[in-house]
């Protein structure tokens, strides 16, 4: 029997007065107005929340003044760049240049000095530590009454800072209530029991992190069932990652996360609390499996399926290194060391193998390719030819480079699950920053088409072009998360609002610029100009494809139809219908068009 959902009371009295307040404005309220609450009223909003509101911070907040030496200030210079920690601080982001804004910062690089100022940045001014839904409802209801700008964060795994603003009222989930739960079988709320999960599933309240969800999953399940989820153990599982679609070095077998997605609860901008599957809510359901997270309602809860796996995985690496046998590579170096991953690429997307061209020069160009083994005495059929490969690669150091095994590992070997293999590519240091936060950074990204599996040398030349046109030092990722297994999704009728571009993708490719604390403003400017010059000839190279929304660049220019090609009219239909009067907003987010989100103040576009 389907669920009944009610408003609540506090619902029903706030939206007009939510309605007076920021349909008629420009700007959001910001600190200092007239507007803004007194702190008689903040509390008193503390009241009503048990004591849950808190006045944030910038991470390094503790160290600035005469504290350098307290516990506090300690504990953050013992964990400044750890995620797991970071995401215990509302007020910390996990890349710091969005707790920052021009030349207002607060970097523990900068406490060094007596006399340093910390600057709040675009560090929110309260956060509300949620633990049930009815913190949520609060929190909106201030919001909205007052006209101040609401974020939501989970853990502030964001490349845009889409967690944070300046002013802003925070919904900070990290704490929310529940535990993460396996059922078998399972049937989606509302409906029938043929609309039943063949799969078991996990269902994953929204303060538990991947690796919650993977220790659940190994407990009740060993070895046998995964799930489609994040390398980095400390984002959100029921966050932005999956909102935006979420893919993994396994999506080439089992689709994107937001593809294995059967049910979401959600509070609203206006008070409820809905259930949505594919049997009620189904225009929500369908939006918010791809649309972006802080945009259409706040998740409570997401249901995922689970797939079998009970044969563990076959990993297969190497690393192309120069003639001096250290990681820097030359552009014509790289090109040969991409046209190679392209050549064998037809063969990995016939059997959906995953993996990842990462060049770091620090180890070089480092191949990591993953597969389920189809049967416990299963030998991968491709092995023979990746080891002709490999000597095909070797044979060609007279153009400079070399091939090698990665650390002290073969070239194939076995893992039991996917977890293993996790754990032992964290060995290896080439994926570290999947672990580590406390830069500052942004990235940009584009879906390369399957119609370049049969060109891996035009492929190569476009895709170093690229990065030859940012910097080579910075790096660059390419990532096989798109293969047969996830286009099929598009067959199966499982519809979701992802860019119909990954239906047509082989490749996701990744380009970064880094700064650190004392780089001028102008220095960073620089690198952002670069890091779109290169993503532009990527653009021009493949002008019919698209981006993965959760990583687009800041200078994408036509973000709406890079995101989601198509599905942005829907997608903005729906936003229309759930959040009216705009209360969710965040940069190259559905709706968000019509306001200015660059700088400090939060202002409708004129």
């Amino acid at each position: 029997m389907a669920r009944v959902v009610q408003r609540s009371l506090a619902a029903l009295l706030f939206l007009p007065l939510w309605i007076s307040a920021q349909a008629s404005t420009q700007c959001r309220c910001y600190p200092g107005d007239s507007c803004w609450p007194t702190d008689n009223e903040w509390t008193a909003f503390n009241s009503t929340l048990g004591g849950n509101l808190i006045k944030t911070v910038p991470t390094a907040y503790p160290c600035y003044g005469d504290r350098s030496s307290n516990a506090e200030c300690l504990n953050v210079k013992a964990n400044y760049n750890k995620e797991g920690y970071l995401r215990s601080i509302p007020g910390s982001m996990q890349y710091f240049n969005w707790e920052e804004f021009d030349d207002l910062r607060c970097s523990l690089e900068g406490a060094q000095s007596a006399n340093a100022k910390c600057s709040q940045g675009r560090v929110p001014a309260y956060a509300v530590d949620v633990h049930t839904v009815d913190d949520i409802r609060k929190a909106l209801q201030f919001a909205t009454s007052h006209n101040i700008r609401l974020v939501v964060k989970s853990t502030g795994h964001d490349y845009l800072g889409r967690s944070t603003a300046a002013g802003a009222l925070m919904v900070w989930m990290n704490n929310f209530q529940g535990e993460v739960q396996t059922k078998e079988p399972y049937t989606p709320n509302g409906c029938y029991a043929s609309g039943q999960s063949g799969n078991p599933v996990v269902i994953v309240p929204a303060g538990k992190v991947w690796k919650d969800v993977y220790d659940k999953i190994e407990e009740v399940y060993n070895q046998t069932h995964w799930i489609i989820g994040g390398m980095c153990p400390y984002i959100s599982a029921a966050g932005g990652f999956t909102l935006g679609g979420g893919h993994s070095i396994l999506s080439p077998v089992f689709g994107l996360a937001v593809d294995n997605v059967l049910e979401l609860t959600v509070a609203t901008a206006e008070g409820q609390h809905l259930t949505a599957n594919d049997c009620q809510n189904k225009d929500l359901f369908w939006a918010m499996r791809g649309g972006g997270g802080g945009t259409f309602g706040v998740v409570t809860s997401i249901t995922y399926k689970l797939f079998a796996v009970p044969y563990g995985f076959w990993a297969h690496s190497f690393v192309i290194v120069n003639e001096n046998r250290t990681g820097e590579l030359t552009a014509a170096q790289l090109e040969m060391a991409v046209y190679n991953f392209g050549s064998i690429a037809r063969s990995l997307d016939s059997l959906d193998w995953g993996g990842y061209l990462i060049y770091n020069p620090k180890f070089g160009a480092s191949f990591l390719l993953l597969e389920p083994a189809s049967s416990a005495a299963h030998t991968p059929t491709s092995l023979g030819e990746w080891l002709r490969i490999n000597v095909l690669v070797d044979e060609q150091a007279k153009s400079g480079f070399y091939v090698q095994p990665i650390g002290n590992a073969s070239f194939s070997q076995h893992f039991p699950s996917f977890k293993a293999w996790n754990a032992w590519s964290r060995t290896i240091g080439i994926l570290e920053d999947f672990d580590s936060s406390g830069y500052r950074m942004t990235l940009g990204t584009r879906l390369i088409p399957v119609s370049t599996l049969s060109q891996p040398w035009p492929f190569a030349q476009s895709m170093v072009a690229g990065i030859s046109k940012n910097t080579l030092d910075a790096g660059f990722t390419l990532i096989r998360a798109a293969g047969s297994g996830l286009r099929d999704y598009d067959r199966q009728s499982l519809e979701t609002s992802v860019s119909p571009a990954w239906r047509q993708a082989a490749w996701l490719s990744i380009l970064f610029a880094t700064w650190n604390a004392t780089t001028s403003t102008t220095e960073i400017a620089e690198k952002e100009a670069a890091l779109n010059s290169g993503l532009q000839v990527w653009r021009n190279a493949y002008p019919d494809s698209g981006v993965y929304h959760n990583e687009i660049g800041l200078g994408e220019p036509y973000w709406q139809k890079a995101s989601w090609g198509t599905n942005y009219e829907r997608l903005l239909s729906v936003k229309r219908q759930m959040d009216p009067n705009e209360v969710f907003l965040c940069e190259k987010c559905v709706g968000s068009e019509g306001w200015d989100l660059s700088g400090l103040r939060t202002c409708r576009v004129r």
